[in-house]
């Protein structure tokens, strides 16, 4: 277990104990120089006890991973390698933003988008394989679904400081564990890495199923080659 949440997990709750660490330190240190006690308990003590939460969140992730992996067997139908609709997303400058907001803001501003992105996945019975920091992997079960969410999530990000990018691919991808991965995953990545701004931009495989299954929802786009 330890070893898969590594994998998997590490860097990011890391950061999260990394920072919490920090700001512990920093209150119990002014404690110090104030000479009031914090909390009751020694700066030792705190970092016991901090490192104790630290290691049960990170079995209750192992765990969340373990789900994780079911629902994607479910969402599949138990399938190893099969063809589906294949979306990256990401936040357009997400850096910039970043130190324009300060990191508190900016730990807030993400976790809207990301909600509002895993929300408009579920309402289209889609399934969210992971998030990449700025942005989704996430699957679905036809082309249209694919291009109506990100074009949802394109016109509202969950904030109004947020413009997002998604690139649309179609193929077949292998399903590894709690994972995906294929080069068609690689290539609907790199697809979504053509657009320098916001928008969203599909491969010709995308544009053709949409085509093929005259879908109304797509009725009304415009293509742009």
């Amino acid at each position: 277990r330890r070893v898969l949440f590594r994998s998997k997990l590490r860097s990011e709750f890391d950061t999260q104990f990394a920072q919490q660490s920090k700001e512990l330190s920093h209150c119990l240190e002014t404690a110090r120089m104030e000479k009031r006690v914090s909390g009751g308990f020694s700066l030792d003590e705190a970092r016991d006890r901090l490192s104790q939460e630290y290691h049960a969140r990170m079995d209750l992730l192992c765990k969340k991973l373990g789900q994780h992996k079911d629902e994607l067997n479910r969402w599949t139908g138990g399938a190893k390698v099969l063809t589906t609709a294949i979306v990256f997303t990401d936040i357009v400058d997400s850096t910039k933003l970043c130190n324009t907001l300060g990191d508190d803001q900016w730990v807030e501003v993400r976790q809207q988008h990301l909600d509002r992105a895993n929300n408009l996945i579920r309402d289209r019975e889609g399934f969210a394989v992971k998030n990449n920091g700025d942005g989704v992997l996430a699957l679905f079960h036809s082309a249209s679904d694919a291009v109506e969410f990100a074009l949802e999530l394109h016109r509202d990000s969950g904030h109004a400081e947020v413009r997002t990018r998604a690139g649309v691919h179609v193929g077949q991808i292998n399903v590894d564990g709690d994972d995906i991965s294929g080069r068609n995953v690689n290539l609907t990545h790199r697809i979504m890495e053509h657009l320098e701004a916001d928008g969203v931009i599909v491969s010709e495989g995308v544009k053709s199923d949409i085509a093929h299954c005259s879908d109304p929802r797509c009725s009304k786009l415009r293509w742009t080659e």
